[in-house]
């Protein structure tokens, strides 16, 4: 009906910045989208969507490279521009995967290709707000934050949200024939999950932690943390609305 297109633009706006907040440590973004990538390519060829499939190798292939030189320590960055790209990317990607006119996986699948960005940006507006701030000003809130100030290495935190990533990842192959009520049970179980990282985050046990080093370690800059809604905004609609009057 009328409401998919306003509702599918702004899921697109929202995992656009979800996947630019998410790019605060080296590699994170880069790593985390060509995880998702990688689960579309593969549900798109198993649902005979070829052109889907070799669109998301395309762009794996360019993310390998990337990454070659964007593991910490970084010596090249993709900024706002590539963090967006690519959030805009995995949104239609994941759109177009879950279409009920071209395959029949369920909508909800999208949900855990998102993964940990979209769980994190969400969480940390819902936590900015409870606390009676803004939930669209930035801070060091977000899940990559948390685990650098509970002692953990830029390697250490990098490593365990891919891993949590990949689990989502692969949650959407492993549920992707079972019924809706399954995939948003499992999904409840990830929301939980999260949650206990923002209530719990300080006390990890002392095993995750970092042996203590006499170096110190220089301050990572969270420069995904800015909410550029309205330019993210006009770039998708610009996007959007040649796309969806072509599809029409």
């Amino acid at each position: 009906g009328w409401i998919s297109v306003p509702l599918t633009l702004m899921v697109i706006v929202g995992v656009t910045n979800a996947v630019n907040l998410s790019d605060g440590l080296d590699g994170l973004a880069g790593g985390l989208s060509l995880l998702s990538f990688a689960g579309i390519a593969y549900l798109a060829f198993q649902a005979n969507e070829s052109l889907l499939a070799l669109l998301m190798v395309s762009i794996l292939g360019g993310l390998l490279g990337f990454l070659r030189f964007n593991t910490y320590p970084a010596r090249i960055f993709m900024g706002d521009a590539g963090s967006q790209f690519l959030g805009h990317y995995l949104a239609v990607a994941a759109i177009l995967l879950t279409d009920a006119t071209r395959t029949a996986y369920s909508p909800l699948l999208a949900l855990f290709l998102w993964g940990v960005p979209l769980l994190d940006t969400a969480g940390v507006m819902i936590h900015r707000y409870l606390q009676g701030r803004s939930p669209f000003i930035g801070d060091r809130s977000h899940v990559h934050h948390r685990l650098l100030a509970s002692g953990l290495s830029h390697g250490q935190a990098v490593t365990l949200i891919y891993a949590v990533h990949a689990l989502m990842v692969g949650c959407a192959y492993v549920l992707r024939w079972q019924p809706e009520w399954l995939l948003v049970a499992v999904y409840l179980v990830f929301v939980l999950g999260l949650l206990s990282v923002f209530m719990r985050i300080p006390k990890l046990p002392s095993v995750l932690q970092p042996q203590v080093s006499s170096v110190p370690r220089p301050a990572v800059q969270g420069g995904g943390d800015r909410w550029m809604i309205g330019e993210v905004s006009l770039t998708v609609l610009y996007l959007a609305i040649p796309l969806y009057l072509v599809g029409a």
